[in-house]
């Protein structure tokens, strides 16, 4: 039986994950062209024509941007308050006007436009932010799907080879943390921005693969 993982839309912004397919075919008849037509032009070596390249770039689904975004690196300091008055104090010491509630504590972020102007219509036709800081200069992208996989297995985020303005840092969610996605809010992916960088809508982001719970419990030995 094969293993499924299932993709819901909450929003019709959304873009479910892909799979991605290597354009093998259309290498191969670039390679015909130029022997068929040109003295010295060849393409010989295609990375198409490297099996273990192309199963690597065809694992697991493609997570696409869902809109249109200029993204710029996050100055981000963690601080705690027990009041508005401290809340305030810390916020003129860092002057830092934005700050954000995260768990029992708070961040202050330097001016990033993007975080607070990109917000869309949730559920109740509430307004909800796409972007929260999530510290060390990360930050959580908010999607607008779900995804449920079965239960003895685990979904590894990752980034892909190309990316280099923006890193994916790599993590692995269990079964119960990606199912219960369908009630709070839809999946989410950590990014950190390195440089400015323009996205436009569909730009690949990020790479998910299933991975089964043996796989992270196995084993090393050395062979003598």
């Amino acid at each position: 039986m094969s293993t499924i993982i299932r993709f819901g839309q909450l929003y019709d912004w959304a873009l479910l994950p892909h799979k991605h397919k290597v354009a093998r075919v259309a290498e191969r008849e670039a390679a015909e062209m130029y022997e068929k037509h040109f003295r010295y032009n060849r393409r010989v070596r295609p990375a198409t024509s490297c099996p273990p390249w192309v199963l690597g770039q065809e694992l697991g689904w493609v997570v696409q941007s869902p809109i249109d975004i200029t993204l710029t690196p996050v100055d981000d300091i963690q601080f705690g308050a027990e009041s508005e008055t401290d809340l305030t104090a810390v916020s003129r010491m860092l002057n830092r006007t934005d700050v954000w509630n995260r768990g029992d504590g708070w961040l202050a972020t330097s001016r990033n436009d993007w975080l607070r102007f990109t917000q869309f219509k949730g559920i109740g036709d509430n307004w909800e932010a796409m972007f929260l800081p999530n510290g060390d200069g990360s930050v959580e992208w908010r999607l607008g799907w779900t995804a449920q996989i079965p239960d003895d297995m685990y979904l590894m985020v990752m980034g892909l080879d190309r990316s280099e303005a923006i890193e994916i840092p790599t993590g692995i969610m269990t079964a119960k943390q990606v199912n219960r996605t369908a009630d709070n809010g839809g999946m989410s992916l950590a990014i950190r921005p390195r440089h400015v960088s323009k996205i436009s809508r569909g730009t690949p982001l990020a790479r998910l693969v299933l991975l089964h719970r043996q796989s992270l419990q196995a084993m090393s030995e050395e062979i003598n």
